[in-house]
């Protein structure tokens, strides 16, 4: 039987004490990650479990009123780096799923569910993607060559978004200070779009670095 509650707790099992998940477990009828018998309300998820949660509704939501809460929260959670930090390179499991939002052969956001009434464009969708791409840019050290490529490349498409072009502008200084092995190689074209795309004084801050 399913069992759903609208409250979840996360936290991590390891940083428990054998005596204190015994007694955790004992006040909730000795089934930890299940909704407390006191009739609370609230189920308990292990923070890997609900960071995986989070990833695989980045790769297959498709309702638009689940995804756009996930994206608003996203960048509020990766400010904590002592949570993120402790998955290392598996990091790039969060990469992955936002750059492929950003791919004209994605299908998004025409397979989304439940979109605004009045009209939803994929400028629309993009202005919710790319600042939690922007927030990951911090983390380029957990992230391999091909990785910060792959984030670096979706970034500078995020230049020509009028509404987001200057958190990329951002996310792209902090890039080419911290990769610069991966951001030498798509300099000219990142120039190009700057120069075509974003007038001189968003991207001054850029030229500077």
């Amino acid at each position: 039987m399913a069992r759903f509650s609208p409250h979840l707790v996360c936290r991590d099992a390891a940083a428990s004490s054998p005596e204190k998940r015994q007694a955790e477990a004992k006040e909730g009828g000795g089934k930890q990650h299940q909704p407390s018998s006191s009739g609370s309300g609230t189920t308990y998820l292990s923070l890997t479990k609900a960071c995986l949660c989070v990833v695989r509704s980045l790769s297959e939501e498709r309702d638009w009123s689940v995804l756009s809460l996930i994206l608003s929260k996203v960048p509020t959670v990766l400010q904590n780096k002592a949570i993120i930090t402790r998955y290392g390179r598996a990091i790039y499991m969060f990469v992955t799923p936002l750059v492929r939002l950003t791919q004209k052969d994605s299908g998004y956001p025409e397979v989304l569910i439940n979109t605004p009434p009045a009209g939803f464009s994929r400028a629309d969708f993009h202005n919710r993607v790319f600042p939690v791409l922007a927030a990951m840019a911090s983390y380029n050290e957990y992230l391999d060559s091909g990785v910060q490529r792959s984030l670096i490349n979706a970034l500078h498409i995020g230049l020509l978004s009028r509404d987001c072009n200057r958190v990329c502008v951002v996310a792209l200084t902090a890039c080419a200070l911290e990769m610069k092995k991966s951001m030498y190689q798509v300099i000219p074209q990142v120039y190009r779009i700057f120069c075509r795309s974003i007038k001189k004084l968003v991207i001054s801050p850029f030229y500077s670095s």
